[in-house]
């Protein structure tokens, strides 16, 4: 699930930090910005050979695969008015007043946004210009001002993709902004045509970042996609001239990567190429040969009451970020349906797992691993595999049932800790699919000194 904040104090914390470090995000931008003619990051191996470090435990392993994602987005009035309609009749004449005066404040900061005001005709626009003052003395004047100030707040805050993407930043200040928060990590995909690197513990291949598909798209979830204006990631920068040690970076992402998601509108998958340089970054992959796949599955290698392992956002921590640091947690496998069950995209029926693991808000997108030697009458110390991807929970309400969630709902409810995890499996016919191969033959073919994609 994301974590969502109905403020833009994150967003602003991000944008401070991120002018401190401009001249650092270059090389993260430029990098991603490559992946866009060359889908993915191609290790050539050209470094000389090097010892291998101490290996970490496995926590602080799948800890190195994290980032954090947030996704920041339009409000949208278009509840918000319904219920204003509704109830306004019933409103004392002061909270009328207070809410003509709320409008008359997000109407004028639209009214500063060139595409937003381009919304409305003259006489709307005039009207604005107008000197308005309130009377209580006069309910009926305030009902009517109410109205018509709801009515063009929701065409000014109608803006189309083309709008947005012309937003300058004064423009982009001035809108009511969400945060969705959530988790991403990196996967490995080897190909053989890629030869193997001569550093040791240096893993070729081509990269992708992945996450929900909900984290990158807020409300495809409930199936009312949300206007998203910017995108960011935050990621760990190795110690340079102007740090000591590992610090966290934020880096705008929406202009430079370009998400794919599953044909199957069940899949709460989203996954991008991206290429990070290791020298500047800290961080880590997850190589696809250490995907639980359907084989293990039929075969029963997975067991219910195996342990497992999750890495991802605390969300509480987020405003603190200095250091990305992700919370791991732990549980059980709880059930593997052979049936379809509701998911988190818009309960559509599709394949999920479930796992006795307390998940909540910026949790979406995380990676879980799974210990398949718990049950397996083998005497052997734990073996971790990528069990799937976290996308939401599973609520009880107050008449005891239950039903899947993404995000913190103000309705009364408790986390049953059991979470929905996405079957890796699912990734894995993303990254193989025909656009994905095609992706990967055309970067081998612009690499120097690689063999020819094969016939």
């Amino acid at each position: 699930m994301t974590g969502r904040l109905r403020t833009s104090k994150i967003m602003r914390q991000i944008n401070m930090k991120a002018n401190r470090s401009a001249r650092l995000f270059c090389a993260f931008l430029v990098c991603m910005s490559i992946q866009l003619s060359c889908p993915a990051q191609v290790t050539s191996g050209a470094e000389s050979a090097k010892d291998a470090p101490p290996p970490l435990p496995f926590t602080g392993q799948i800890k190195k695969t994290i980032v954090f994602l947030s996704a920041s987005c339009l409000h949208d009035f278009t509840s918000d008015t319904v219920s204003l309609k509704q109830n306004l009749a019933q409103m004392p004449v002061q909270q009328q007043l207070i809410t003509v005066q709320q409008l008359v404040l997000l109407t004028s900061r639209f009214q500063r946004v060139p595409q937003s005001l381009a919304r409305l005709n003259e006489d709307e626009v005039a009207h604005l210009n107008s000197n308005f003052i309130p009377n209580v003395s006069d309910p009926p004047g305030l009902i009517k001002e109410i109205l018509w100030r709801a009515d063009v707040l929701l065409k000014m805050s109608s803006l189309s993709s083309e709008d947005i993407a012309n937003l300058t930043p004064e423009s982009l200040a001035l809108l009511p902004i969400e945060e969705h928060l959530g988790t991403g990590f990196f996967v490995n995909f080897h190909d053989e045509r890629i030869p193997a690197s001569p550093i040791a513990g240096r893993v070729t291949g081509f990269t992708y970042l992945v996450t929900n598909r909900h984290v990158i798209e807020p409300g495809t979830e409930v199936g009312r996609p949300s206007r998203v204006v910017a995108r960011y990631a935050i990621a760990n920068r190795k110690p340079d001239s102007t740090h000591s040690s590992v610090y966290a970076e934020s880096s705008r992402i929406d202009k430079v990567l370009s998400w794919e998601f599953s044909d199957d509108e069940s899949v709460d998958l989203a996954v991008a190429s991206v290429g990070l340089p290791p020298e500047l970054y800290d961080y880590a992959v997850i190589p696809t040969d250490q995907f639980i796949a359907e084989e293990d599955v039929k075969r029963n290698v997975l067991a219910e009451g195996d342990p497992v392992l999750f890495s991802g956002l605390f969300i509480q921590t987020f405003n603190e970020v200095h250091t990305l640091e992700p919370i791991v947690r732990s549980g059980t496998l709880a059930m593997l349906p052979a049936g379809l069950l509701p998911t988190t995209m818009n309960n559509k029926p599709g394949h999920i797992y479930l796992a006795e693991a307390h998940a909540f808000g910026g949790n979406s997108g995380s990676p879980m691993f799974i210990d398949t030697n718990r049950f397996a009458n083998v005497i052997s110390g734990p073996s971790y595999r990528l069990l799937g991807i976290i996308s939401g929970e599973v609520k009880e309400n107050a008449n005891l049932t239950l039903n899947v969630t993404t995000t913190l709902s103000g309705s009364v409810g408790e986390n049953s800790n059991v979470s929905t995890v996405v079957p890796v499996g699912e990734l894995l016919k993303i990254l193989k699919s025909a656009k994905f191969q095609k992706m990967r033959d055309d970067a081998i073919a612009k690499q120097p000194h690689t063999t020819p994609a094969p016939q």
